[in-house]
């Protein structure tokens, strides 16, 4: 079963289980995109929980340092913080019909204790570096050429690429130069902003404006106003958060037509929280309660497969989480799917055979990981 399926199956839990969930669908393509964060919508004081989150790298570029964290978690004990951070999100590729890479993970949480029935709440951000990247191309022909040639063979463009920092270049129409003229002056104008639904961390960082003409590449970061030549550190400011850029420089002209390309690229840090999760916490009496601790599992890896309980209870990935009696040991069995293989258990008591055996003394998580073959 591969990571999109994956998806489709916790969204049906949410359903079917009676789960606070919030399905997030920031503006297409924004970088990481939050899927699902979810969490049982009632529990019981001291009750023992899982939340989790599923996200997906929807833009165009690489993800790093991809750190998942609760922002807001109100009274609620964190026992089993899990696996939250991720060095790389590879984005997808649309030519082959591939989609982003996932990454999920969970929080087994612990409810406060309440003397009356209350509502709590939880939010999940997620923090990761990202570059984002503008390209348009301009002319520099003369005019007797451009007149022969007609406007259609020196057509301009822009393109920005898919992030939650939007870089966009206004495109300049074609210099037509007159016989004998050695120059023209380029203003161009880029305009940075931020269109992720969340927040940016600090400043943007490394800011560059390219010219490249043939085999010819130079930096002319230095001809736009408002960015320090030394840091190249730009600050998003205002309601907007955004800021126009100007940059004016020379362009070399010939006896015939010339094709420049600007290219500005930037690096920067985001974050996006999650939308709020309500969950109730009802009071339980006093007295003496059998004892249950959830049992959670992960499946990771390159490869797809399925794990399977004794006694029932989870068969994941549409059921990743039960809640077992304490002293009893529960059987787990992993399945590969078709050009998968497995390869290991990590968080089993004892394995035997290949099968992980779990004994419920507390909540524990496993993780069951498949390859490719």
């Amino acid at each position: 079963m591969n990571k999109l399926t994956l998806v489709f199956a916790l969204l049906a839990i949410v359903f079917t289980a009676g789960c606070a969930s919030k399905n997030v669908s920031l503006s297409g393509g924004t970088g990481i995109e939050i899927v699902l964060f979810n969490a049982p919508a009632v529990v019981d004081a001291e009750e023992q929980f899982a939340a989790d989150l599923v996200i997906q790298n929807v833009g165009d570029g690489i993800a790093t340092n991809v750190n998942a964290v609760l922002a807001q978690k109100s009274n609620f004990v964190v026992n089993a913080p899990g696996k939250k951070e991720i060095d790389i999100l590879y984005p997808p590729v649309p030519e082959k019909d591939v989609p982003g890479e996932q990454f999920v993970t969970s929080w087994i949480l612990k409810a406060p204790k309440v003397p009356t029935d209350q509502v709590k709440s939880l939010v999940a951000r997620v923090t990761y570096d990202y570059s984002s990247n503008a390209t348009s191309n301009i002319y520099v022909v003369p005019k007797e050429q451009y007149d022969e040639m007609g406007a259609e063979s020196f057509r301009t463009y822009s393109t920005s690429s898919n992030g939650p920092i939007l870089i966009s270049i206004q495109p300049l129409p074609a210099f037509k130069i007159r016989q004998g003229q050695k120059a023209v002056n380029a203003l161009v104008v880029l305009s940075i902003q931020d269109v992720g639904g969340g927040s940016l961390v600090g400043k943007i960082e490394n800011f560059k404006l390219t010219l490249t003409s043939g085999a010819s590449v130079k930096d002319i970061t230095s001809s736009c106003s408002g960015v320090p030549i030394r840091s190249r550190e730009i600050q998003l400011l205002g309601r907007n958060k955004g800021i126009d850029l100007k940059c004016e420089f020379v362009l070399p002209a010939g006896e015939s037509s010339i094709s420049y390309i600007v290219d500005a690229t930037a690096d920067y840090t985001y974050y996006i929280d999650s939308e709020q999760l309500s969950i109730d916490v009802i009071s339980v009496p006093e007295g003496p309660q059998p004892t249950f601790y959830p049992i959670s599992i992960q499946v990771q890896g390159a490869g797809s497969g399925s794990v399977a309980s004794s006694p029932p209870g989870i068969d994941c990935p549409s059921d990743c989480l039960e809640n077992f009696q304490d002293g009893i040991s529960v059987a787990f069995t992993a399945t590969p799917d078709v050009g998968s293989k497995f390869v290991k258990w990590v968080g089993c008591s004892r394995v035997s055979n290949g099968i992980c055996t779990v004994f419920v003394d507390s909540a524990k998580q496993v993780s069951a990981t498949f390859a490719r073959t």
